[in-house]
């Protein structure tokens, strides 16, 4: 795991090419396109983790955002997610196939906002899921 001033990421997927990707998540990370901690680059906080596959090195494309782990009680447990579940869009914007620069605008927030994401969890029906973002509660 590795962490930074606005989060975490974790690298689980290393195969073909293997450092490259925890350099390119590391870099999606500190660019603004994630904040993998609070899934939120604001003040906005939903309480969960996110866990980002990305190919490419010079020019990153995300293939798939996964939710890692849910946080009792915060927004994302609230709204129903688990974990495990994939997030096809954020925001309007389809995850597969993106680059980093065309999600950072649907994961930035403030508390208040209203945040739109299309989950699917295993073989279920994909659906829509509408977060507000909360302030991060002081531990």
């Amino acid at each position: 795991m590795m962490h930074s001033r606005r989060g975490s990421f974790a690298c689980s997927d290393l195969r073909r090419f293997g450092i490259a990707l925890c350099v390119v998540g590391l870099f999606l990370l500190l660019s603004g396109a994630v904040s993998l901690v609070d899934a939120a680059a604001s003040d906005g906080w939903f309480g969960l983790t996110l866990n980002v596959d990305a190919d490419g090195f010079f020019h990153p494309v995300v293939r798939s955002i996964k939710v890692q782990a849910v946080v009792p009680n915060s927004p994302a447990a609230k709204a129903g997610l688990e974990v495990g579940d994939v997030v096809l869009e954020a925001q309007g914007v389809k995850v597969a196939g993106a680059k980093p620069a065309e999600l950072r605008p649907a994961f930035k927030t403030s508390v208040g906002d209203k945040w739109r994401i299309k989950v699917q969890h295993a073989t279920a029906k994909p659906r829509e899921v509408v977060l507000t973002a909360a302030a991060k509660p002081v531990r």
